[in-house]
């Protein structure tokens, strides 16, 4: 996962697995939504778009959960 962050490549197995692991964490807990907008390479973008479509995977959902991961790994 660092290296992706440093080579700008999407490491779509390992989004893939944190979202199959957390799909169901926050089942049932209401929380407000922030709408956001962000500046991505358009290839990326369009690549991890297509994944999550075939893969049933909530985009916004699966990147929620990777700042929710990364803010838990640096607080330890």
């Amino acid at each position: 996962m660092i290296n992706s962050l440093v080579t700008g490549q999407v490491d779509v197995n390992f989004i893939y697995q944190f979202t199959c692991l957390h799909l169901y964490s926050l089942e049932g807990v209401y929380m407000s939504q922030k709408n956001v907008t962000l500046s991505l390479d358009e290839d990326t973008y369009e690549e991890y778009r297509e994944f999550c479509k075939k893969n049933a995977i909530a985009l916004s959902r699966s990147i929620e959960m990777f700042m929710e991961d990364k803010i838990k790994r640096e607080q330890k």
